[in-house]
């Protein structure tokens, strides 16, 4: 009997679980190290302490770093981090208080909105697109993947708004009250301001269900009136209200204004160059990831690196599994063949889309950590991709699988900082962009 014919591979929610248990343990261990901040921990660890604090210096733009900081490996090395909004670090400042002010309580909650993602992939394969194979497909093809997997164990925001994004699409997809979706989205620009990439798209997907769906106008522009509030007001107000410890502390609407300002101008006119920055093609064909930690040991001879990049089978089987549904979906148009399948799959490809593509048109230096919140819908599409051929095509959707395994596997020392020897590190760069 082959190992694809063993009955417990039939058992979904079994294989979720082991999946869940192995993805955490990967998570988990080791998280601590390095016992300092490192790469954009400089910023957001060090204000989540400060929020931890009740310090007010962690919203004020006009403070210069101490000399001497706890968990900086230079004098001056961090400073505070108010060019996104206060939530994610609201929440790593919460399990600082729980657990303490060390590097594992600042990177656990990623953790756990890494789990959390996982979670609802499944459920998207479950009760979206009524598969449990797709959706264990999904949840195994994220739990694998190397951006999603290392800006899960690092302290900054790009795994939280993920989080939000795909939870926010899947609550409008089960269709769950619309003001539920808007505070939702509300979190996720709270988190970083382009979460309101997903306001633009789940409101133009509530926007083509209703049209098709007008039978009075009247009623119609009630809904309208409803979804303006879900879908601007509401999250507006979750936005202001996430700056609550600011409003408590003392300052003022004035600051609040002025701050927004000195965000606006930093995003807008940053004007910087950093050897690992990235234009947005090369992060989908996983061109040039960055370093985030590497430190050598030993005299040079061995190396601990963590490097933040894609699982290249993830991301290059992702764009095949993009093109094909672009192309599926443009087949079902002109043979006038649409049902709910169709919607739900022009969802998940559009809030890819719409999520990755403005960034082309970013003027500011960009990094691959921009691509964080596309890697859940990336996996999702190539799930579905892999479900549709599941049937004739079982021996080499086996294999790509065993690949995105393998891969992580391979690349685990690689992507948490485990010490390897030189000669062993250089075989990592597969592409001279890798470098």
């Amino acid at each position: 009997m082959s190992l694809l014919q063993l009955k417990w591979l039939g058992n979904h929610k079994a294989l979720l679980v082991l999946l869940l248990l192995f993805s955490f343990i990967a998570r988990v261990w080791n998280l601590e190290h390095p016992n300092s901040f490192y790469f954009d921990e400089v910023y957001h660890a060090y204000t989540a302490e400060a929020y931890a604090r009740n310090d007010p210096a962690g919203y004020e733009w006009w403070h210069d770093s101490p000399s001497e900081i706890p968990y900086c490996t230079a004098p001056k090395c961090a400073a505070y981090e108010w060019l996104h909004p206060p939530l994610a670090k609201l929440i790593q400042a919460g399990s600082i208080k729980i657990l303490g002010d060390q590097p594992f309580a600042w990177r656990y909650p990623g953790v756990l909105f890494g789990m959390g993602i996982i979670i609802l992939l499944y459920l998207f394969g479950v009760k979206i697109f009524n598969s449990s194979r797709l959706g264990l497909l999904a949840a195994f093809i994220y739990a694998l993947d190397g951006l999603a997997f290392t800006s899960s164990r690092i302290t900054m925001n790009d795994t939280y708004l993920a989080f939000w994004v795909v939870l926010s699409l899947y609550l409008f997809l089960i269709k769950k009250p619309l003001w539920l979706v808007g505070l939702v989205l509300g979190l996720a620009i709270a988190t970083k301001w382009p979460g309101v990439f997903a306001i633009g798209v789940i409101g133009f997907l509530w926007l083509v269900k209703e049209v098709r769906g007008i039978r009075e106008i009247r009623v119609f522009l009630q809904k309208l009136v409803f979804a303006f509030f879900c879908f601007f007001v509401l999250p507006s107000m979750v936005y202001v209200a996430s700056y609550g410890q600011f409003w408590l502390q003392g300052h003022t609407l004035e600051q609040f204004g002025e701050l927004h300002q000195q965000i606006w101008w930093y995003q807008t006119n940053l004007k910087a160059e950093h050897p690992y920055s990235s234009r947005p093609h090369e992060w989908a064909l996983s061109l040039r990831p960055l370093y985030a930690y590497s430190q050598g040991v030993n005299d040079g001879k061995e190396v601990q690196n963590i490097y933040l990049m894609g699982n290249p089978f993830v991301f290059w089987g992702g764009l095949l599994g993009v093109a094909y549904a672009l192309w599926y979906l443009f087949k079902s148009k002109l043979s006038q063949v649409r049902s709910k399948h169709h919607f739900f799959l022009f969802a998940v490809l559009a809030t890819y889309l719409v999520i990755f593509t403005p960034w082309f048109l970013s003027p500011r230096i960009m990094f691959i950590y921009h691509y964080v919140p596309a890697v859940p819908f990336l996996a999702l599409i190539l799930a579905w991709f892999f479900d549709g051929f599941w049937t004739k095509q079982k021996l080499l959707v086996t294999c790509h699988l065993l690949l995105i395994a393998f891969a992580f596997l391979y690349f685990y020392p690689h992507w948490t900082g485990i010490t390897v020897s030189g000669w062993w590190d250089l075989q990592y760069y597969w592409l001279p962009t890798w470098r």
